[in-house]
């Protein structure tokens, strides 16, 4: 990850998310939420894979 790209994640609503207290949520909203975040990293992994299939297609064109 490029400098660029950290600094888009520092200050976002995804770093909000990581210091959230779950102290103060009930068992069904910690499950949502686990559900959500486990769908949110299976999307993450699909475009890495994405990319590194366009990556692969690239550099075969200029083998």
């Amino acid at each position: 990850m490029d400098d660029e790209e950290f600094e888009l994640l520092k200050g976002s609503s995804l770093e909000d998310v990581c210091r959230e207290d779950l102290a103060i949520h009930s068992i069904e909203y910690l499950r949502e939420r686990i559900d959500l975040l486990k769908a949110e990293i299976t999307r993450t992994e699909a475009e890495i894979s994405s990319k590194h299939g366009a990556r692969s297609a690239a550099e075969d064109i200029f083998k």
